[in-house]
């Protein structure tokens, strides 16, 4: 997942990834048809990770509480997974899926881009605008641009408090 993706879901760039799991040989053996009605949440689970390692997430979206798969592991019937792989950076963006700018933000990325031929190398860009206002997706674009017209090295952060 690249940076902006993680920003704009409000995720920290170094969170850590979210646990999968995958069936151990004692769960493939399990046969899902002898297990007790109370344990429909387990078979679930069971059913679920035949073809695939599956996160949390996904497991939570198949009506498997993480609690259910704790348990699943305590019986050694599945076990971590390593994370899946990060998405491809070299496939295209979704359509659609940048925000729309507000007319603060046109107005200064144009303002912004008056700029880039005017100064060689090192451009810093400092924007004041309260919690909320957009600040980060007016960066987020400033990156791709400069990312666009080849390698650069790019750097942003909050400002500090006093």
């Amino acid at each position: 997942m690249r940076c902006r993706d993680l920003l704009r879901e409000g995720r920290a760039i170094d969170e850590p990834p979210e646990p999968s799991w995958r069936l151990t040989e004692a769960g493939r053996a399990v046969d899902v048809a002898r297990l007790s009605r109370s344990a429909r949440q387990q078979a679930r689970a069971l059913l679920a990770l035949r073809d695939k390692a599956l996160t949390a997430s996904e497991l939570d979206a198949e009506d498997v509480a993480r609690a259910g798969a704790s348990r699943l592991a305590a019986k050694a019937w599945i076990e971590r997974a390593p994370p899946p792989p990060p998405a491809d950076p070299a496939m295209p963006e979704a359509p659609g899926r940048e925000p729309e700018l507000t007319r603060d933000q046109r107005a200064a990325l144009d303002d912004f881009a008056a700029t880039q031929d005017a100064a060689n190398g090192f451009r810093a860009y400092l924007l004041h605008g309260v919690t909320g206002s957009g600040k980060t997706e007016v960066y987020l674009r400033l990156i791709a641009a400069q990312l666009r017209r080849g390698p650069a090295d790019a750097a942003a952060r909050p400002r500090d408090r006093p």
